[in-house]
């Protein structure tokens, strides 16, 4: 039988809770659970022939219920087929009583009931499964508000589990009232949150403070007719814990190392600190956000370095920094770059074009030869890479070289591209630089574009050096 018509009702929809026995008491506000149930929904409906519309016959009819996250389509959440009594159409069962259902479905995500009857498909459309009205204030992001001298929530558990777990950052806006322990977790403090009370216990460690040493010298003249003289005034008394007022007593200013503060930090006078070691004189670790270090005057200087500093981190330097030198940990890229308003002919029989038009230089048909740009990089510089523009609509190419023209004579071609497969604008780049680092001393650097027959439908738009600096120039 072909079951169509469904008509569905939620008596708790979305609600789940653990019901108390009947003879469980519950005042008003509170619910007093005794033991752990399964969460159940109780579900009426209503099944019509869909030829005539009519209620079916009374029997029992099987039937599975499915949850889906989703209004159509997806993968059920949670399944349960069993069969129900139907009575003049009108059946009611409980969901989760073959299948029990997972409180974890009910976490104030949406939810869909699907049913299918008997061989039929899944009734379309699904059912949301709505929560009750009180629900409500237990979804996720809710609020609880009132205005009662009494809690608002009572969260109690009588046996040996825990009442309440929070994972995750908690904020209390109000005070926070413990009548039991609180375990585990820590908390702290800003001094000024303590305006009064006293220390019970000792904070000085017996070692650091040196009271047995103390104890055990003054001791020795407990006897003494003037005891007032032996236990305060004697060296004796100081002599013991001075001697031992060394790396590794207690006393050192940095316990972690062993090292008393004289090994690290000198101090000269009111000029500053100076130190002759091969270690720095003076260390600032900063392990959070803000800076290691802050300097600041009103006048002179706020901080003067003689030799080398070593700032692992960002330097931030709100005013004027002077030094002699920069010298930098890597080399730093620079680029040098020529126009094609920079190139002019060889020799001065040639007709060429150099235009600020659209750019670019050529030599003129009937003519061949070189357009010649000179190149001025840093002493020490290593070129590492040679690019040319060009614009060519020519069926003719074009020799664009970097050379370095030694002042005793003689030249050697350091990078060179040429135009051919270029259609229209494009370059070239070559990246094999014979001598690459620059010696200004020995020779002078150019770049020729050379053109075995003149031909302006071919030109220069410009060329590029790609070059490297170990440090500030």
């Amino acid at each position: 039988m072909a079951i169509a018509a469904l008509l569905v009702l939620l008596l708790i929809a979305g609600g789940v809770g653990a019901h108390p026995p009947a003879d469980e008491p519950t005042g008003q506000g509170e619910v007093t659970v005794t033991g752990v149930t399964t969460p159940l929904l109780q579900y009426q409906g209503r099944l019509t022939d869909p030829s005539t519309g009519e209620p079916v016959d009374g029997g029992d009819y099987t039937m599975t219920f499915r949850l889906y996250d989703a209004a159509s389509g997806g993968s059920p959440l949670w399944t349960e087929t069993k069969d129900v009594s139907v009575q003049d159409g009108l059946f009611s069962t409980v969901l989760g009583d073959a299948t029990p259902l997972d409180q974890g479905l009910f976490n104030g995500q949406e939810l869909w009931l699907g049913i299918k009857v008997m061989a039929d498909a899944e009734a379309t459309p699904r059912q949301q499964v709505l929560p009750v009205a009180y629900a409500l204030s237990l979804l996720p992001g809710a609020v609880i508000s009132a205005t009662s001298s009494s809690p608002i929530l009572r969260v109690n558990n009588v046996g040996s589990g825990e009442a309440l777990r929070i994972g995750g950052p908690t904020v209390l806006d109000g005070d926070l009232t413990v009548s039991g322990s609180l375990i585990g977790g820590s908390h702290a403090h800003s001094g000024g949150d303590i305006t009064s009370g006293t220390i019970a216990e000792a904070r000085i460690d017996d070692e650091i403070a040196r009271d047995p040493e103390v104890t055990s010298a003054i001791g020795t003249h407990a006897g003494d007719p003037d005891a007032h003289h032996a236990r305060y005034t004697d060296s004796e008394a100081w002599d013991t814990v001075l001697d031992r007022d060394g790396a590794g007593s207690g006393l050192d200013a940095d316990l972690l190392d062993g090292s008393h503060a004289a090994a690290f930090l000198k101090k000269t006078g009111p000029d500053g600190m100076s130190g002759s070691s091969a270690d720095p004189i003076l260390t600032v670790v900063q392990n959070g956000a803000g800076y290691a270090g802050y300097f600041r005057s009103a006048s002179g200087l706020a901080l003067y370095a003689v030799g080398n500093a070593t700032v692992t981190g960002d330097l931030k330097v709100g005013g004027n920094m002077e030094t002699d030198r920069v010298v930098y940990s890597s080399p730093r890229t620079q680029y040098f770059v020529i126009g094609g308003e920079g190139f002019v002919p060889g020799s001065s029989a040639i007709e060429y074009l150099n235009t600020y038009g659209m750019g670019g230089a050529c030599i003129q048909a009937g003519y061949s030869g070189a357009l010649v740009a000179p190149v001025h990089l840093p002493q020490g510089a290593e070129v590492t890479a040679f690019t040319v523009f060009f614009n060519d609509v020519s069926a003719n190419n074009i020799d664009v070289r970097l050379d370095r023209l030694s002042h005793g004579g003689g030249y050697t071609i350091m990078a060179s591209v040429s135009s051919s497969g270029i259609p229209g604008y494009g370059s070239q780049t070559d990246t094999t630089i014979s001598l690459p680092i620059i010696d200004n001393t020995t020779g002078s650097y150019h770049v020729y574009a050379y053109y075995g027959t003149g031909d302006c439908n071919i030109k220069v738009m410009g060329a590029l050096i790609e070059y490297t600096v170990s440090e500030a120039q």
